[in-house]
């Protein structure tokens, strides 16, 4: 028993998993490009006799993803990463931390608009 390919992409993405036949149980999932992320569940293969199957649920479709700035990965001297070491949106502060015997010294980093997806401290 399986479940045909799927023949139809989502705007903004690729089939994914889902360009290939499945056998009864299989999930499969679209991929988006980049500035986009996959919403919704990944489907199913589900029996509807002994020869055949049918997709479960809804499409899954590529939203554009919130603007975000990365994570930063160099940590200053004599201190760490603090806030700044996980992805951000837009407006979002992060501030560093220090080691014992220092100080932070200026303000707060703030993840800045670079176009609708992508952003820089």
């Amino acid at each position: 028993s399986y479940c045909a390919a799927m023949t139809a992409a989502p705007t903004n993405g690729g089939l994914g998993t889902c360009s290939a036949a499945a056998t009864i149980g299989s999930p499969c999932s679209f991929v988006c490009d980049n500035g986009y992320e996959v919403s919704g569940a990944a489907r199913t293969c589900s029996a509807n006799d002994a020869t055949s199957g049918t997709w479960s649920g809804a499409a899954q479709t590529c939203a554009a993803k919130a603007s975000y700035c990365a994570a930063m990965t160099a940590a200053p001297t004599n201190g760490g990463l603090g806030t700044c070491s996980a992805a951000a949106t837009i407006g979002s502060p992060c501030s560093f931390v220090c080691d014992n015997g220092y100080e932070v010294s200026g303000a707060a980093r703030t993840c800045s608009a670079n176009n609708a997806t992508s952003g820089t401290w």
